[in-house]
């Protein structure tokens, strides 16, 4: 399946979750507009291009696999400049195109795995903007700034029935494959190998219990009168 025309989808996880819940295995990407500098360069080119995979599991959670294509998503820049905390070395240009952990300078993100995450999110933008005759690139509508204007988003669901390929047991073989990654020995320091989902599922739990912690300054905007 494939959509034009639309504006931020939000978390591809959950698109992929919901064809996990009918036994399919999800592979989800979409465009952004552009905050990522590609692989050697100092300008914005890419967007952060997220994929996402999703693995039904015998009866536990999915195996998610939802990852943004730049070294870190944008979202942790935004709350690393609401929180005051520095980025992690390596992640993000300021506009002179020089490395810098200030999200207060950041002016372009860096892709991950330098040149391979460069090349999948060129790979994601002409699979979605071009594929689908929609934009690509720095012709994409800012999400920040041109509020008057349709961003014009493409994204791209791909659904696959392992009974379609005669595998009834794949997700009972998911089970087995990510029970064994758990039981791999961790390196020093470690205290378990942790399959994809794991920390997320965790989490989820913890806010269920506790609450979803909010920044302050967030947090006040949210209850102030104006």
């Amino acid at each position: 399946m494939a959509s034009k025309n639309t504006s931020h989808c939000g978390a591809l996880s959950y698109f992929a979750e919901r064809a996990t819940r009918q036994g399919a295995i999800a592979i989800v990407m979409t465009q952004t507009d552009t905050c990522v500098a590609p692989y050697g360069g100092a300008e914005r080119f890419l967007g952060t291009n997220p994929l996402a995979f999703g693995f039904p599991v015998k009866d536990e959670a999915p195996m998610i696999v939802d990852m943004a294509t730049s070294a870190v998503a944008f979202g942790k820049i935004l709350h690393a400049k609401e929180t005051g905390q520095p980025v992690g070395e390596g992640l993000a240009l300021d506009k002179e195109g020089n490395v810098t952990t200030d999200p207060h300078k950041i002016e372009n993100l860096l892709p991950f795995g330098k040149h391979k995450g460069s090349g999948i999110a060129l790979a994601i933008d002409a699979l979605t903007g071009i594929l689908m005759g929609a934009n690509f690139g720095n012709h994409i509508v800012r999400m920040y700034g041109d509020y008057d204007k349709m961003r014009k988003l493409a994204s791209l669901v791909i659904a696959i029935d392992p009974d379609k390929l005669g595998n009834a047991f794949f997700a009972a073989t998911m089970k087995t494959m990510r029970d064994e990654l758990r039981a791999v020995r961790p390196v020093p320091g470690v205290e378990k190998v942790l399959a994809p989902n794991d920390p997320q599922m965790a989490y989820k739990a913890k806010c269920q219990r506790e609450g979803i912690p909010v920044a302050e300054g967030i947090y006040q905007y949210l209850t102030s009168e104006n």
